[in-house]
């Protein structure tokens, strides 16, 4: 059995800025396919997010949404207004939203007085769940291939 020896150098000489600036625009990339996600996307030929989650059965009826369920489709406003923000640096944090600016839509979430809870803002991030959790579980080895891609990071 060879014994290696206890002490040895390597020594690199990486350009930690632009290594710096890949990890943050893939991360950037990763939150902004996220958000997007939240607020409702296709994947696989499958809705997901919170567009996702509306009865869509409903659409036309004077009938609502049954008690507990999501909201049902009348014009379509609430669903159409999800949004993202596109991410963003705040001092050290890089911040993404997704959201609407109707304001029935905390209603519909949280009920108010005799009006029932129609939430559907959580089961539509359960949804984009698996999705999002793909996509950062494939993060390091798209930060690899961009690294590769761009010739290393040796000066």
């Amino acid at each position: 059995m060879t014994k290696l020896p206890a002490k040895f150098d390597v020594k690199h000489d990486i350009d930690a800025a632009r290594l710096a600036a890949i990890l943050r625009e893939e991360v950037t990339k990763t939150l902004n396919i996220s958000a997007e996600a939240v607020a409702g996307a296709s994947q696989g030929g499958k809705a997901i997010g919170i567009r996702s989650v509306f009865r869509h059965d409903s659409l036309g009826s004077d009938k609502p949404a049954p008690k507990g369920g999501p909201p049902g489709v009348l014009t379509g406003t609430l669903r159409r207004s999800f949004r993202t923000r596109r991410a963003s640096a705040e001092g050290k944090a890089i911040r993404v939203s997704a959201g609407t600016d109707v304001l029935y839509a905390r209603i519909h979430e949280f009920g108010l007085g005799r009006m029932p809870k129609r939430p559907f803002m959580k089961k539509g991030i359960k949804s984009a769940s698996p999705f999002i959790r793909r996509q950062f579980k494939s993060l390091g080895s798209r930060i690899r291939a961009r690294i590769q891609k761009e010739g290393g990071l040796m000066r």
